[in-house]
């Protein structure tokens, strides 16, 4: 068998790869200039990914069921369950029990409870607005309004809340029937009764003796409220943004400075070994790097929850092509 006619086509193959390359090339150029645009658009929708413990996860008060979306502006709130949130920008968010967010196009706005970010979410409270490039990161929101944020991997920028930040779609609370209230029944009104005068002797009035009126005393101030208290913090101001990196936190209460400290590693186990990352089917995407942020804050210790190993999908069979 002669091999010219091999090398007679070998042009044409060299150009047909040629080609393949350039189109390969130019779809991995159009695809990484248009991720950056999903993250910049920021946050639009949420999508319920995951509900743990029970079926208290509600949108807009009506009972949520997984890949239901709240959209721009609506409410996500838990009861006794947990949920797992998708964003648009393809982070994912978690919600503990007894929390409440809003999805806003500038961050997702925490009310109240504890919040989990993992990628690029902006989260936000009354009290400070976080800024991220893709980390994992806690917000919380105590009773008392007082907000904590908690860095477990990357940097966290945190500034001044924008009050426009995420704008809430009304929740209408159902209309309560209006059931017809009966006529009232007349009633017989008793026989007027005839009134007998009786004479008395009028009893003299004693006027009681004037006593002196003291002066009032003013009424002492109110306490001014108490710094923040963190061990081992220190206050900083919010007039620039502060980044937190990798094991800090900052504990801001409402119309007050942030105090900036360090978690210990007691504070990030229980983290770890909460209702945050136990319990779910499948575990956040970025695991490992918060593995690497914790043997580098504690070295020597063993990270307390377990990795599930990766599965790398299958690569289908290409033809042979002649190399050159």
């Amino acid at each position: 068998m002669s091999i010219k006619p091999i090398q007679k086509y070998r042009p044409l193959f060299r150009q047909l790869m040629l080609v393949l390359m350039g189109s390969l090339c130019l779809f991995l150029v159009v695809l990484f200039q248009r991720t950056p645009t999903v993250a910049q658009s920021g946050i639009q929708s949420a999508v319920v990914a995951e509900i743990v413990d029970g079926s208290q996860v509600f949108i807009q008060n009506q009972q949520a069921r997984v890949n239901d979306v709240a959209g721009l502006g609506q409410r996500v709130r838990t009861g006794q369950a947990r949920t797992q949130l998708v964003f648009n920008t393809g982070a994912v968010a978690r919600l503990a029990p007894n929390s409440s967010l809003t999805v806003g196009q500038k961050c997702a706005r925490l009310q109240r409870g504890t919040l989990l970010i993992n990628g690029v979410a902006n989260g936000c409270t009354n009290s400070v607005a976080t800024g991220v490039r893709g980390t994992t990161y806690l917000l919380e929101v105590d009773e008392n309004d007082q907000t904590q944020v908690k860095v477990l991997e990357g940097e966290v920028t945190i500034s001044k809340p924008d009050p426009l930040a995420a704008p809430e779609v009304p929740i209408v609370p159902p209309t309560p029937s209006l059931a017809p209230t009966p006529a009232p029944t007349p009633s017989k009104s008793p026989a007027p009764t005839k009134s007998v005068r009786t004479k008395s002797t009028p009893k003299p009035t004693v006027k009681p003796a004037s006593s002196p009126t003291p002066n009032p005393s003013p009424l002492p101030a109110p306490p001014s409220p108490a710094p923040p208290q963190l061990p081992g913090g220190e206050q900083r101001s919010l007039d620039q943004p502060i980044v937190l990196s990798s094991g800090q936190k900052a504990l801001i209460p409402p119309g007050a400075n942030p105090v900036i400290g360090q978690m210990t590693q007691q504070e990030f186990e229980q983290i770890l070994k909460g209702v945050l990352f136990n319990g779910y089917s499948v575990q956040i995407p970025g695991l490992s790097e918060v593995k690497n942020s914790f043997s580098q804050l504690f070295p020597g210790i063993p990270f307390p929850i377990d990795i599930p190993g990766l599965s790398v999908p299958g690569i289908p069979g290409i033809p042979g092509i002649p190399f050159f």
